[in-house]
């Protein structure tokens, strides 16, 4: 261990020595270069026909997806503003109740 000046590292199956995979140049994979598909025109219409209304269904879908979160955020937003003003009404009517029994006379002392 003289010549090292670190230790080996060492990894979960053994020591690291200079056979390891890490040291190894990566393998290089050539891929063959693709050729355009070559498609007649009657085809090609019809399959652009198809993903044409392919995707406006799969748009359809997606936006009558949404509808029911749409109508529960709506229907939150209408109990949160009908508390607030069931509230301030209750407030209001508990305040003038306040000043009825305040002025009539048969509350008097």
């Amino acid at each position: 261990m003289e010549g090292h000046p670190h230790p080996p590292r060492s990894n979960i199956n053994g020591p690291r020595d200079q056979d390891d995979v890490s040291t190894q140049p990566l393998p290089v994979i050539s891929i063959p270069p693709s050729r355009p598909i070559k498609i007649a025109p009657l085809p090609a219409s019809l399959l652009l026909i198809a993903t044409a209304l392919g995707s406006i269904v799969l748009i359809g879908i997606a936006v009558l997806t949404l509808v029911p979160l749409v109508v529960v955020v709506g229907g939150l937003a209408v109990a949160l503003v009908a508390t607030l003003l069931l509230g301030w009404a209750g407030i209001e009517a508990l305040a003038a109740f306040e000043r009825w029994m305040d002025h009539d006379p048969r509350f008097q002392r």
